[in-house]
């Protein structure tokens, strides 16, 4: 559950980060923003945009709201979130810029991490079939002609073929698992 509440969060928050920034440059303040965010996006992102206007509004400096908001999600997005905010507050600059990149970033990162599983796949499957394939066809000699490796198993030799042959295969799935695993 938690990690189907934090996807989403992270797909909505540009759309909360959009409304900030139009919020902005309307001239409304970041206090009434975080508000209209909680207010009007759904939840996960709306409850959690309820809590930073709560300690916002309760006199907490805005940014130490959003950076109790990225140790409570703990995703890069919303550290980048924080990070951004605590350093507008202290340097100054155009906040609404500053989110309207932000949230094109965010989801630029989540189209190439879709893409990236997607180019992915054909390789993640070729590394499953070249896996299991030599099982395949150990099992399959096995059934049809018994004694294709009957005649061979009374061997002293045998085993120690058959447990590198098994090891190879192993270290095999292994090596291709990780040549195709991204982390994103």
């Amino acid at each position: 559950m938690k990690t189907a509440r934090l996807k989403k969060l992270t797909q909505q928050l540009p759309d909360a980060l959009d409304l900030m920034s139009r919020g902005l440059k309307v001239g409304h303040p970041v206090a009434v923003t975080v508000g209209s965010v909680a207010t009007d996006m759904p939840d996960p992102v709306g409850s959690e945009f309820g809590v930073i206007a709560d300690q916002i509004n309760f006199g907490d400096d805005i940014g130490t709201a959003f950076h109790d908001f990225a140790r409570r999600v703990g995703t890069e997005d919303a550290n980048y979130l924080a990070v951004a905010i605590g350093i507008q507050r202290g340097t100054g600059g155009n906040l609404g810029r500053i989110l309207n990149v932000l949230s094109q970033v965010i989801r630029d990162r989540y189209t190439m991490r879709k893409k990236i599983k997607a180019i992915s796949a054909e390789g993640r499957l070729s590394g499953l079939i070249l896996t299991f394939l030599p099982v395949v066809i150990y099992l399959s000699i096995e059934l049809s002609t018994p004694t294709f490796y009957g005649d061979v198993r009374n061997d002293d030799l045998y085993p120690f073929f058959a447990l590198t042959i098994v090891g190879l295969v192993l270290l095999q799935g292994l090596l291709l698992r990780r040549l195709v695993a991204f982390k994103f």
